[in-house]
């Protein structure tokens, strides 16, 4: 696998590596569009019409998991990306020809979910066996500010095409194609891994699983998005009935937590090396003071400001936890640790939603900022956890020498 590493990378290798991040962002582009879609089918109920966003959700826990799992070792990255890619084109553009039927339009939703959950888990996992050390650090965080950028450029376009046709915003899922043409041309291919694997320095007795630090990490991470991630969904709600902002400001504050994962994910490389094994604590503290400061903002300009600085620091986390267990897990089982962490994250975004209806169940409130304020108590319990098995991990075992 160290031959992997020594390969001379161009540019443009680099540049296939880095596309991959934008493939799963195809699954924002509906979030603008779900009014206009309520009114092409008045019948359906509103709660199916919001399964068209989170069907991509859940479609991708399983496919992050096996990506991960048979990813260079079964089928080449390349192989697995490019379907990806074409799955995503499918499903994307199917409504535009064949919208009169719901099932039929959320069987599409569901079939780009299967193109979004496998390549999700790819770019983290070339990253971490192409590149070491700095340049890691670095490269993933480019990564994670290239998915956030495009998110918000898709969304932003698909805003403005839903005024002029409800229909024509499934077209946007056309940008796969660029993706998928240079994924094809210029991203390096790892030799595919034989039975004989490297000792992990977590498990020197294993030679292949889960790594376990991979599954805490996705489960510390899918918690923390879980219980915080209604900082945006619920901005709607607590904008229109506490009348300070309306459904426009809420969009605003969905902007906001995008931009602030862009200039979060750029400062990885310089954080990684300030702040080392201390950097998700860190990143989780900052994440929690804005998370507190928003759920008790007055008004929408603190409301939104807490919401860019939290979100530079939940996305963060996401290089920040990958450059943290590939200290600890060999080469060729990265693959399977990047499955098993973004397929646990993918499970959390999608319970977000649950969680908010459990919060108003559970206390027969309806508040919709009692979730957030639920929510700052539990993040807290996760990072505090998150932290203390850090600090006992990194104790207890060696890092692999990059």
């Amino acid at each position: 696998m160290e031959s992997n590493r020594v390969q001379r990378l161009t540019l443009a290798s680099a540049i296939g590596m880095l596309l991959l991040y934008t493939g799963s962002q195809a699954a924002v582009i509906l979030n603008p569009v779900l009014a206009n879609l309520q009114a092409e089918f008045p019948n359906v109920p509103h709660s199916q019409i919001v399964l068209l966003s989170t069907a991509v959700s859940g479609a991708m826990i399983p496919c992050g998991f096996i990506a991960g799992s048979i990813a260079g070792k079964v089928i080449g990255y390349k192989k697995i990306a490019i379907l990806s890619c074409l799955l995503i084109l499918a499903g994307g553009c199917l409504p535009i020809f064949a919208h009169t039927s719901f099932p039929l339009v959320m069987g599409s939703r569901v079939l780009m979910g299967l193109g979004c959950g496998f390549i999700q888990p790819l770019g983290h996992a070339l990253i971490s066996l192409f590149y070491s050390g700095e340049k890691r650090s670095r490269m993933l965080g480019i990564g994670t500010a290239i998915m956030n950028a495009a998110g918000v450029i898709l969304q932003f376009v698909a805003g403005i095409v839903c005024t002029l046709n409800t229909w024509g915003t499934f077209w946007l899922h056309l940008y796969i194609v660029i993706p998928l043409f240079l994924i094809t041309i210029f991203m390096p291919e790892p030799k595919l891994t034989g039975e004989k694997e490297e000792k992990s320095a977590e498990e020197p007795a294993k030679k292949g699983g889960i790594p376990m630090i991979a599954v805490v990490f996705g489960l510390a991470y899918g918690l923390t998005m879980m219980f915080y991630y209604p900082l945006v969904l619920n901005s709607s709600f607590i904008m229109t009935s506490e009348g300070i902002g309306t459904a426009a400001t809420a969009g605003m504050v969905a902007s906001a937590y995008k931009l602030g994962g862009v200039a979060g994910s750029a400062l990885v490389g310089v954080l990684s090396k300030k702040l080392g094994k201390f950097m998700i604590p860190s990143l989780s503290a900052v994440l929690l003071i804005s998370y507190g400061i928003g759920a008790f903002s007055p008004n929408s300009v603190l409301y939104i400001a807490a919401t860019f600085v939290s979100g530079m620091a939940f996305f963060g986390m996401i290089p920040a936890t990958i450059i943290e267990f590939g200290k600890y897990v060999d080469k060729r089982r990265i693959g399977t640790a990047t499955g098993v962490y973004t397929a646990l994250t993918n499970v959390g975004a999608f319970l977000a939603a649950y969680y908010i209806g459990a919060v108003g169940s559970i206390s027969g409130d309806q508040n919709p900022r009692l979730p957030l304020y639920a929510g700052v108590i539990l993040v807290l319990a996760v990072s505090v956890l998150w932290t203390v098995y850090i600090l006992i991990h990194s104790k207890k075992h060696r890092t692999i020498e990059a």
